[in-house]
């Protein structure tokens, strides 16, 4: 009779495991009339939502600063920045240096994807600028970091549709060893 019960109970609790959904907005964890849910809400509508980012990892061998390479991801970027739910992207062949000139500040890109003769002097660049060396570039140069802010996609569906939206057009683009992160990949 105990087994049965125990094959009862473990046969209910994995039904009911399949059945379990994440909520991934963050105000479900506020009780109702918190007046911490009102600062929150405060702090969301002046500093935006800041969860709202999917992380496309592209590897490339032997290094990214290949001009092949550079160029489909341009051509990614550009494509992807086309799409409804992307408000910005920002990538190694985006980013740009600010420097001061006679004339103002000017902003340069730092690297020029199509210039094969500038490549050496582009990824010493790029080593160089701290806020892109470990952050859009891994320390050995064989990956490189497409960050793109999207808007608001709440629905799971809506999810799910954007991210293999993403996966096709990175598919397109001839890259193969790719890795997805952020909140958007959890929800799918």
């Amino acid at each position: 009779v105990a087994i049965m019960v125990f094959v009862g109970l473990a046969a209910a609790s994995v039904y009911y495991a399949t059945q379990l959904r994440f909520n991934h907005n963050l105000e479900a964890f506020f009780p109702e009339g918190d007046p911490e849910l009102a600062f929150f809400s405060r702090y969301r509508e002046k500093l935006g939502e800041g969860d709202n980012f999917l992380l496309i990892g592209l590897q490339n061998r032997p290094s990214v600063f290949d001009t092949a390479f550079l160029s489909r991801l341009k051509a990614l970027e550009d494509t992807l920045s086309g799409l409804q739910d992307v408000k910005n992207t920002r990538s190694i062949v985006s980013a740009k240096r600010v420097i001061k000139t006679p004339f103002g500040y000017d902003r340069f890109p730092y690297i020029h994807p199509r210039e094969v003769s500038r490549l050496p002097q582009d990824s010493a660049q790029l080593y160089q600028a701290d806020w892109l060396r470990h952050r859009l570039l891994s320390q050995n140069g064989r990956a490189t970091l497409l960050l793109v802010e999207t808007r608001d996609v709440d629905r799971e569906e809506g999810a799910k549709a954007f991210i293999q939206a993403v996966r096709d057009l990175i598919e397109q683009h001839g890259f193969t060893d790719v890795r997805l992160a952020g909140r958007l990949v959890t929800q799918v």
